[in-house]
């Protein structure tokens, strides 16, 4: 069984900072109008389409937008997910070939 663990969301629309530990069974998403509940959803879905995400600064490179999700499988790491906007601005050391990141000295 494939399961989702944690998601972290940085600079989403209303969620700034946030990170989530999700319970191995069940999972409420509840708030107020406005607090961010359809931005996590679409986090987790990867539907962003084409909105403007907001802006993240690491090191030396600037992101509009930033989540990550890590999938677990019986209980082992299997993988991630990382979406970083397309719209990059290349400062330092960095490959980006499409809207793919090829390789750079900073981690991510």
């Amino acid at each position: 069984m494939l399961r989702i663990d944690k998601l972290f969301v940085k600079n989403v629309n209303n969620l700034k900072e946030i990170e989530i530990n999700f319970n191995e069974h069940f999972n409420i998403i509840c708030g107020q109008n406005g607090t961010g509940k359809t931005t996590l959803l679409n986090c987790l879905l990867g539907s962003f389409k084409k909105k403007k995400l907001g802006s993240l600064n690491v090191n030396a490179m600037d992101y509009h937008g930033f989540w990550e999700i890590k999938f677990y499988n019986n209980n082992e790491p299997h993988y991630r997910v990382h979406y970083i906007d397309t719209d990059v601005n290349i400062k330092d050391n960095l490959n980006i070939k499409g809207d793919k990141l090829i390789s750079t000295n900073y981690i991510i």
